[in-house]
């Protein structure tokens, strides 16, 4: 957690910490070229790769319904979700070392 915790985050002016993470990542554009509607969907089902979908059961950003219909748009894809983890899994959850070691062993 401390390796993730020194990745994730960065000093911030008033002595605390603060995300290196973009907070834009979380707003949509609203105006402009930007804004317009993307069927990301399309571009999805073209993944040829086995897919393994790691969902934290908390996460405010990747829907249970959203998770579900990526493995119904992509046969074979497998979602594992991460309970209490949010949005996005370290990954280093003994669920998610569980879930990617028998994927990779497939």
């Amino acid at each position: 957690m401390i390796e993730f915790s020194r990745w994730a985050v960065k000093p911030a002016g008033d002595g605390r910490l603060t995300w290196k993470i973009d907070p834009a990542v979380r707003n949509i554009p609203r105006t402009g070229a930007a804004a317009r509607p993307m069927d990301l969907w399309v571009a999805y089902a073209r993944i040829a790769a086995r897919t393994l979908v790691i969902r934290g059961a908390e996460s405010d950003i990747l829907a249970p319904d959203t998770a579900e219909r990526m493995c119904r748009v992509l046969p074979g894809a497998k979602l594992v979700e991460i309970p209490g983890v949010g949005h996005a899994p370290t990954l280093s959850e003994p669920a998610a070392v569980v879930a990617i070691r028998d994927f990779l062993a497939r």
